[in-house]
């Protein structure tokens, strides 16, 4: 039965809710409006143009347009805050990079927020030389609207306080300290990528201050597990080969069956034989044929060695290709068995008719390219003074300039994939495979082109109104070029002949209902899906075979997690691999 945000009880002390992004976003948006200083000055029947002519229209779109995230964030710290009264409250979080982004947006949206309120303030101070204010009723108006925006910054203030207060270890008495604890419980599987990257996650929440001391390996296959067990995971999964059958059939779109294999296939010759297991047979000829191919699907469903698969076959066929991870998580390295750094370099160990390049990108070094762009063009001059450039003093341009030094998790992402994507083009590769992050993020990052467009479009506008606003005259207007560089990529993304979205999946419920709201979502955003992946799909004529091995497999990998949990002084859980889906 679906959820809402508000919590139902479905079992005895057992509450769930699905947090609700719509009306946190609606209710943040609506603390912005009360802040509009266009709006406001409007109102008071100030002659016409004069808000325009202040620039306040920009200000007022960069404050009242919120970046994508920031609402999965704001409802989660209003789900946080509501929940007094019971004693345990548990997130189920996106997978490992869609979740790191997420930990940073309170910071982030904080210092949103008191740039928000400083506006307020320079608002107080342009009534004031205009002889405005009490009079008119705007103080009032604009004081109810600050607390709107404080009430939010508190919510976010509890949570930010909350991920970084651990709770007390087992055993020790119960802290007296007011406000909320919380810990952060890692989930992973018995394979070697999944190794990596919950060391990798632990590693990146200790770094952020936040607890981490438990462990829970799942899907563990129990070794005396018999002929009756693998029988219903076969009939489990025919059930949900059938209704993604029907979906793709319905959307024309053609379906590769992918059995599991129970060895951890790294490094090129052996991706090399996964393509031929994914990719031969009678649908070789429905493979993507796009300029660029992105990868996506549900965490944990196999998009790395999909797309690392796709990208070998592609090159041995002869094409020069490169192959990049976008996933804050990265593990593309991991797949291709070889280092990767931050530009395009030749995969160890490929021999094949064509090339194979690839690379994770840098964010940070990007980001801060960008911020210096938006920098530049937002600093304001010495003005001649006077009532008109007193009142420009007051409008909080440095706390502009200041936000753009904490731009939302994931715009880093997407500004670096712009500029691989330019230098690339010198290079001319026949081929480009993009590894994303798990669905959520994904289609965050697809999203983040318009977004930044607009922001740019803004600021580019604020610095062209004012001839007090500076930005460098000589040279190319790297502003301006940034916004086309952002529209170019929009469209990249959305011209079916250039770009297609290939869906990696396996054959569990809950993997085919994200499956299905990811091909509507995909449609949403006009990116054409080029194809369907069902993953990790057991062959009922190999059982004997296939989970003898899968067990060795395991094994080693337990192991590898075994010394994981005792370096790092994590408890550790195992979760037996159950034959059919609990819900």
């Amino acid at each position: 039965e679906p959820l809402s945000g508000k919590p139902r009880q479905i079992a005895d002390n057992l509450w769930a809710a699905e947090v609700d992004p719509a009306e946190a976003l609606a209710e943040l948006r609506e603390g912005l409006r009360s802040l509009d200083a266009k709006a406001l000055l409007d109102s008071l029947g100030l002659p016409g143009g004069t808000t325009a002519a202040l620039g306040l229209s920009e200000l007022s779109e960069l404050l009242e347009s919120p970046p994508p995230g920031v609402d999965e964030i704001a409802a989660i710290a209003r789900a946080t805050t509501e929940a007094e009264g019971y004693e345990l409250v548990v997130f189920d979080t996106a997978p490992t990079g869609h979740t790191l982004r997420l930990l940073e947006v309170p910071t982030f949206l904080m210092g949103f927020l008191d740039k928000a309120l400083s506006v307020r303030k320079s608002i107080g101070g342009m009534l004031g030389m205009l002889g405005l204010g009490l009079a008119a009723g705007a103080d009032q108006k604009l004081d109810e609207g600050e607390a709107r925006v404080r009430a939010i910054r508190d919510r976010l203030s509890y949570l930010g306080s909350a991920l970084r207060t651990p709770p007390p270890s087992p055993g020790a008495a119960a802290s007296t300290a007011a406000g909320a604890t919380a810990e952060f419980v890692v989930v992973t599987r018995p394979t070697a990528l999944d190794c990596s990257e919950a060391e990798r996650l632990v590693g990146e929440l200790r770094a952020q201050g936040i607890c981490c001391r438990r462990l829970i390996v799942n899907q563990i296959i129990e070794p005396e597990s018999g002929e009756a067990y693998w029988k219903s995971r076969v009939e489990s999964q025919v059930k949900v080969l059938d209704e993604l059958k029907a979906v793709c059939a319905a959307r024309k779109l053609s379906l590769f069956e992918v059995s599991d294999r129970p060895e951890s296939l790294v490094g090129p010759p052996a991706l090399s034989y996964l393509a031929s297991l994914a990719f031969d047979g009678p649908n070789a000829g429905a493979l993507p044929s796009t300029e660029v191919v992105l990868f996506g699907g549900k965490g944990g469903v196999g998009k790395t060695s999909m797309s690392s698969a796709l990208a070998v076959r592609a090159a041995t066929e002869g094409q020069r290709v490169l192959i990049l991870s976008t996933d804050p998580a990265h593990s593309l390295g991991d797949a291709l068995g070889c280092k990767l750094g931050a530009t395009s370099a030749p995969v160890e160990n490929f021999a094949g008719a064509g090339e194979l390049w690839a690379m994770e990108v840098d964010t940070e070094a990007a980001m801060q390219r960008f911020q210096a762009t938006v920098r530049e063009a937002l600093q304001q001059r010495q003005n001649d003074g006077g009532i008109v450039g007193q009142v420009l003093n007051q409008l909080p341009m440095q706390d502009f300039v200041d936000l753009f030094d904490t731009l939302p998790p994931g715009s880093d992402e997407i500004v670096a994939l712009t500029e691989v994507l330019q230098e690339v083009k010198k290079d001319k590769f026949d081929r480009i495979i993009i590894d994303t992050a798990p669905t959520g993020h994904a289609l965050r990052l697809l999203s983040y082109p318009d977004f930044l467009e607009r922001l740019a479009d803004r600021v580019a506008r604020l610095r062209d109104r004012f001839g007090w606003l500076s930005g460098n005259s000589d040279g190319p207007d790297q502003l301006r070029s940034f916004q086309f560089r952002m529209i170019e990529l929009t469209d990249l993304f959305t011209d079916p002949e250039r770009t297609s979205f290939s869906v990696v999946t396996i054959p569990t419920t809950l993997a085919l209902e994200e499956t299905k709201r990811l091909l509507v979502q995909l449609e949403e955003q006009d990116v054409r899906c080029g194809l369907v992946i069902a993953n990790r799909i057991i062959d009922p004529e190999h059982l004997h075979d296939s989970s003898a091995r899968q067990l060795a497999t395991q094994a080693a990998a337990l192991e590898s997690l075994e010394a994981l949990a005792s370096r790092q002084g994590l408890m550790i859980t195992r979760v037996p691999y159950l034959d059919r889906e609990v819900s």
